[in-house]
């Protein structure tokens, strides 16, 4: 079962959109889109986690991981 995609700011233009499916097991797994400016920069997987705060939980802290080593371009066009 897929539920709507978490959306969550991460702060200087960064934002991460998490996918969630529960499997029939009880087992969730998880894609995070770490958007830079609303350009994709990076994807997260989480497989076979137990549940949906686990998952949440794994990406959030790696999602913001990401953004700490990671720049994100500025807009040029101003």
């Amino acid at each position: 079962m897929k539920h709507p995609p978490v959306s969550l700011a991460l702060g200087d233009d960064w934002e991460c959109l998490i996918d969630l499916k529960h499997h029939r097991n009880g087992s969730c797994s998880a894609r995070a889109d770490v958007l830079c400016q609303g350009l994709s920069r990076c994807v997260l997987m989480a497989l076979n986690v137990a549940g949906p705060d686990e998952a949440l939980e794994r990406l959030t802290r790696r999602a913001n991981d990401f953004v700490e080593r990671s720049a994100c371009p500025s807009d040029d066009g101003d």
